[in-house]
């Protein structure tokens, strides 16, 4: 994988986490040809010599097996290329029956090869997995590094942040950027475009254009959301003159503090417990800022920051370290794989004694080191829950049924609004049947089978909407199907019958 998160093809034996050698093909079969209404059960043909003939508008599958050796674990990838070769003179061989209508009406032939001519590929990045619950990725699984630089018209500014994968499955980040002049608005941009995938042991740069820097003082928030339960985050100071750019490089500094943190307070009361915070770096002191912050999480169990929220209910102290009583900010330095305890003081002596449910703060940390450019913030979500009447609701709010882009799998995702009053983690299975014209009578929906949905990495909170996702790993013939999903993990399930088509 490239820097700018394409794809090459190199040759077999020569990338360390490649699945290539895995990979048995084991035929062909036609799923549609134009003119034809009925179709059948597709046939499986073996492919001769790796070539194959397409009509025009026809649709043929390759089906590959892939066998993994036993002592293969996390990701891995590899990609089947297939172009065009000019039609070769040989003897002349019976058209199938069901090819022959779309021939006679004029349909073009071709050869199609998987070695030469022009090409295509199909990327595939497949994840072995030898534990039920998928890795839950942590800081540590990745390095983050930041640059700003002039951009090559010498007008404007690209900020780069470049996510190097350490841990043992592909990952597809999503990056969000903040500009912010000393004294001026905050001005916010995505970092990158979608949600780049970063394979295993690769970096992938995720960058943007920022063409409104005048002359002044800027700091750039560079934030990659990466499938864990925070993201990776780092902050640039750096200046802009009618000449120059000053300052604009950085790198994720080593320390950690849990990400999610879940306690119990009695309703009007009040409750003192410690975030631990630990310095990994080898040979560096850090000194560290904490404060409290309001959150939420997003529809896809991001973390997000909120500019209003019930920080008078927390304070945070450090023995032997001043606090700011004017921010709440707490500082303190730690040295080099030493650790500490961030006192946290929550107060909802203002609320009454018959409240019951959630509430939710946290704290965020920054980290330095002395003649380093460059901040790295991590943050610690507090989940509080008030015993009593705990109403755990829900409602689905959206349906989306979509086909994967190049492999053709089906994915399921429904929209999971709490409106209770305490964070739950939903769960949730579909049954999904297919429309059978043969089935006694007029015909009838019959079983396919069940898949669950992907577990959630962070409690929905109360009033949030989470879109819970599942996917099925098998290529659904065209036709028409209906599904019933039922979601658990709340008072009451909530269930959903749906019918859709899949279509040419």
């Amino acid at each position: 994988q490239k820097r700018d998160g394409s794809y090459e093809t190199l040759e077999m034996g020569s990338v360390e986490y490649s699945c290539a050698e895995w990979i048995k093909p084991l035929g062909t079969r036609t799923i549609f040809v134009p003119g034809m209404e009925e179709y059948g059960e597709p046939v499986l043909k073996p492919l001769d010599e790796m070539k194959f003939t397409l009509v025009g508008g026809e649709w043929k599958q390759i089906l590959f097996e892939i066998t993994p050796p036993r002592k293969a674990k996390g990701g891995y990838s590899a990609a089947v290329l297939c172009g065009s070769i000019q039609k070769e003179e040989k003897e002349e061989e019976e058209i199938p029956e069901e090819l022959k209508k779309a021939l006679e009406e004029g349909a073009e032939v071709r050869e199609i090869t998987s070695s030469i001519g022009m090409r295509a590929s199909s990327i595939i990045l497949l994840t072995v997995e030898k534990r039920k619950r998928p890795q839950q990725l942590r800081t540590k699984d990745v390095e983050f590094t930041g640059t700003v630089e002039t951009t090559e018209d010498g007008k404007g500014v690209r900020i780069i942040g470049s996510l190097t994968n350490k841990s043992e499955v592909h990952i597809f980040g999503k990056g969000k950027l903040k500009i912010r002049r000393k004294g001026g608005r905050r001005i916010e941009y995505p970092l990158g475009s979608g949600r780049g995938g970063v394979l295993r042991g690769s970096t992938v740069d995720f960058a943007s254009m920022f063409k409104e820097a005048g002359p002044g003082e800027y700091e750039a928030d560079l934030r990659i959301f990466y499938g864990a339960r925070r993201p990776v985050r780092i902050k640039i100071p750096f200046s802009v003159t009618r000449e120059e750019i000053t300052g604009g490089f950085a790198r994720t500094i080593d320390f950690d503090v849990p990400d999610v943190i879940e306690k119990e307070i009695p309703p009007g009361g009040h409750r003192v417990f410690t975030i631990p915070v630990m310095n990994y770096e080898a040979a560096d002191t850090i000194h560290v800022k904490a404060r409290p912050i309001a959150f939420r999480f997003d529809e896809f169990g991001e973390l997000v920051l909120e500019k209003e929220g019930p920080l008078s209910a927390l304070s945070l102290t450090t023995l032997g370290w001043p606090l700011d009583k004017e921010t709440g900010e707490c500082e303190f330095d730690l040295r080099p794989g030493r650790w500490t305890r961030v006192k946290v003081e929550v107060d909802l002596s203002d609320l009454s004694r018959d409240a019951s449910g959630g509430r939710y703060v946290g704290v965020e940390f920054d980290g330095e080191k002395e003649g380093v450019e460059g901040i790295t913030t991590l943050s610690s979500s507090v989940l509080l829950t008030m015993p009593g009447e705990l109403e755990k609701k829900g409602e689905l709010v959206d349906m989306r049924v979509f086909r994967s882009e190049g492999t053709g799998f089906m994915n399921f995702w429904v929209g999971f609004k709490n409106t209770g009053n305490i964070h739950v983690s939903p769960t949730g299975k579909i049954a999904l049947k297919k429309w059978n014209d043969e089935l006694e009578g007029e015909g009838g929906f019959e079983e396919l089978g069940e898949i669950s949905f992907e577990e959630v990495s962070v409690p929905v909170l109360p009033d949030d909407t989470r879109l819970l996702k599942a996917v099925y790993s098998e290529e659904l013939e065209l036709g028409k199907y209906a599904m019933s999903i039922v979601i658990e993990g709340i008072d009451e399930p909530l269930k959903l019958e749906k019918e859709f088509t899949i279509k040419p």
